[in-house]
């Protein structure tokens, strides 16, 4: 028999997907890997009645619509702590890697009453990865280059030391995008 999924992004805390009273949805580590996203932004792009509209380039200020509902109306937390809002209107996830996300679980519709007024389309949990559930640490180590002067390094590490779990991730992109000055 196996255990029924528990979320958090809908009742803030653990509880049955079942039993919640919200439509929500979670993308974990495998269907990220799967989709092959390389950032929070193509995640979001994967999960239904979520869209993604990031006007220009690579690195642009994204706008996150849930359900409709433009990102001002919309709650985006990591671990369930608030991201906050930048003078763009929208959350600082355009240069946000995966690498130590564990899953996405995306509360739709109204939920203002659990998570706060900015949610009134819903709320978008990022999960890190927990270092205390593996046995060894894990690390990891990429470099990609490509057209348009692009360069992409990561490094990341996930671990524990006693009752101290870690969770470190480094990644830069530099890039002349697609048109010259931007």
């Amino acid at each position: 028999e196996t255990q029924p999924e528990v979320v958090v992004t809908a009742t803030r805390i653990p509880t049955s997907i079942e039993k919640t009273g919200a439509d929500v949805q979670v993308f974990d580590a495998q269907q990220i890997a799967d989709t092959q996203a390389r950032t929070v932004e193509d995640a979001l792009e994967q999960l239904p009645g979520v869209a993604v509209a990031v006007p220009g380039t690579l690195g642009q200020v994204p706008t996150i619509y849930v359900r409709g509902v433009p990102t001002d109306s919309n709650q985006v937390m990591l671990d369930g702590r608030r991201l906050p809002i930048n003078l763009a209107g929208s959350y600082g996830i355009e240069n946000m890697s995966l690498t130590t996300i564990d899953r996405i679980e995306v509360a739709e519709g109204p939920m203002s009453a659990v998570q706060g007024g900015a949610s009134m389309g819903g709320a978008i949990n990022l999960i890190s990865k927990d270092g205390r559930q593996l046995a060894t640490p894990q690390y990891s180590a990429s470099f990609e280059a490509g057209s348009f002067n692009t360069f992409d390094e990561q490094a990341s590490a996930i671990g524990h030391e006693g009752a101290f779990d870690y969770s470190a991730n480094f990644d830069r992109l530099d890039t002349a995008n697609e048109r010259p000055n931007n």
